[in-house]
């Protein structure tokens, strides 16, 4: 391309050059320049393919099956069985699946604390479920899935629900919110304040519940790992 650049350029201060032989020249420049433009593109191509397989290969290397980190829930949950007096059937579903390891160490702490508080707030003394017309071992369940690049986690109980009623009682007492603002909450609205820190409808302070950390360390971990998922996200749409 370099050589044809400077034989038209020759050509032209020489004014030797026909208006044939100038076109001709100008075409075969072209078509070099095309030949180059798909090179460049070709290149391109090919350094982001070896690019997002040397991320996945890094991504694979980091990954491990969820129950290699969270092996010990089960035996925390009969710990706090036995500590609580009360009964209580604990499963983990999708603990086959393989996540990041770094990912699963940070929620490790808060999964915890969310498994904690379905004992100590959700499921009911034998006796009380008994009264009720349930049976007496309660459920406590944690649902992974993996959909695309995103993990869920979901902590259920089949216990007695959260009492709205001691929710609004406690944050009046602690001045959480105003008796003003109260009467125009909504009860997802009451729901939230169960995150707020040191909240707590246990008045007895216990080693399984009372201190009110609990809940508020599911909700920050869960909004750092979201935002850093989005600025994950910020960096790739920016490089591609």
């Amino acid at each position: 391309m370099f050589e044809q650049t400077e034989a038209l350029r020759r050509s032209s201060d020489r004014n030797t050059a026909g208006p044939a032989e100038l076109h001709a020249g100008l075409v075969a420049l072209s078509k070099q320049l095309q030949r180059v433009r798909l090179q460049q593109q070709q290149a391109g191509w090919s350094l982001r393919t070896l690019g997002e397989r040397q991320l996945e290969e890094v991504r694979h290397i980091g990954m491990v099956p969820i129950n290699t980190v969270f092996e010990g829930f089960p035996k925390m949950m009969r710990d706090l069985a036995a500590e609580t007096g009360k009964k209580v059937d604990f499963t983990i579903n999708g603990g086959e699946l393989q996540a990041d390891r770094a990912v699963l160490q940070s929620l490790k702490d808060p999964v915890m604390h969310a498994l904690r508080n379905a004992m100590a707030h959700g499921i009911e003394s034998p006796s009380r479920r008994r009264a009720t017309g349930k049976d007496e071992t309660g459920a406590v369940r944690l649902d992974i899935e993996v959909i695309g690049q995103v993990l869920r986690l979901s902590v259920s109980d089949d216990g007695q629900g959260v009492d709205l009623s001691s929710v609004r009682a406690q944050a009046l007492r602690n001045r959480l919110v105003t008796p003003e603002v109260a009467e125009n909450l909504e009860d997802f609205q009451w729901l939230d304040i169960l995150f707020e820190p040191r909240f707590s409808t246990t008045a007895e302070v216990t080693r399984v519940s009372g201190r009110g950390v609990g809940l508020s360390v599911v909700k920050d971990r869960a909004t750092q790992l979201q935002a850093l998922h989005a600025c994950c996200k910020t960096r790739e749409g920016a490089v591609s």
